[in-house]
């Protein structure tokens, strides 16, 4: 018989954050599975005194990873939440959520409202909230490929959950030029050869 639902994290070098978003996870399961790209600060550490369960993949893609964690879960499990390790769930999500898993209504999968923080404030503007295909049934849902981003693609209909998924974003400037300089180049390239494509 499958477990309820697993609550699926990846991590790297996350010991800022990582036990608020667990901590908020847990009250929707225990069974938290930490993905993790080889930290090398506390994060494990946190993560294991929390009783979580760890897994080691480097990552290539996010796409190829959540992937393989996907079809993993498939087998163990009727639902899936996937996050980042600093994205918190409200109160008020944490409460949807629950009121979704226990109906155990798998016609749909659910868009999660995400809202950004940057240097401990709240962004207003500029896209700093979207919407984010999180929660679903098992089997119903992977990631689109790209070298870029991760976009879940699902079998279902889709509905909206109220309560905000807070991105509580630990980068300081450098770091956060930096990343967005990796994803810019990367998405162009995903542009790129998606143009090529369409002209053979």
């Amino acid at each position: 018989m499958k477990k309820k639902i697993a609550i699926v994290i990846f991590t790297r070098n996350s010991e800022v954050i990582i036990k608020k978003t667990i901590v908020a996870a847990k009250k929707i399961s225990k069974d938290v599975i930490i993905c993790d790209s080889y930290s090398k600060d506390n994060t494990i550490k946190i993560a294991k005194s929390l009783h979580c369960k760890i897994f080691y993949k480097k990552l290539i893609t996010y796409a190829d990873k959540r992937n393989y964690f996907i079809k993993k879960c498939n087998k163990l499990y009727d639902w899936q939440l996937h996050l980042d390790s600093d994205e918190v769930l409200s109160k008020k999500l944490i409460k949807n959520i629950n009121e979704i898993i226990n109906s155990n209504d798998k016609t749909y999968a659910y868009l999660i409202k995400r809202q950004l923080y940057f240097l401990n404030k709240k962004l207003s503007f500029g896209g700093a909230s979207n919407w984010q295909l999180r929660l679903f049934p098992s089997g119903t849902t992977l990631v689109e490929k790209s070298n870029y981003d991760q976009h879940f693609k699902s079998k279902l209909k889709t509905k909206y959950i109220s309560g905000a998924l807070n991105d509580m974003n630990i980068q300081n400037l450098h770091e956060w030029i930096n990343s967005h300089n990796k994803w810019s180049t990367l998405g162009a390239k995903d542009d790129w050869i998606k143009n090529l494509k369409n002209k053979v």
